[in-house]
Formats: structure tokens, sequence, C-alpha cells
């Protein structure tokens, strides 16, 4: 774990934040599908 606080510091904070709303994008379409499936 603390290897990954240290790389995270190398981050441009918008380029987190990009990942993190890619990633929000990803498991929202991924509960849809299950959502759909039910």
């Amino acid at each position: 774990m603390q290897k990954f606080k240290t790389t995270i510091r190398g981050y441009d904070k918008k380029e987190v934040d990009a990942y993190l709303h890619k990633t929000t994008e990803y498991n929202e379409s991924k509960f849809r599908e299950l959502e759909e499936r039910i």
C-alpha cells in the first residue's frame, strides 16, 4: 500500500480524476447490464 501512495503523488490531479471518472463510468455500465438481466 505504501508503494501505491508514493506512486499516486507523481500523478497530476487531472489524470487521477480522469482515471476515476473512467472507472466509475465502467462500473455504472456493468451495473446497468446486471439490472437489465434481472
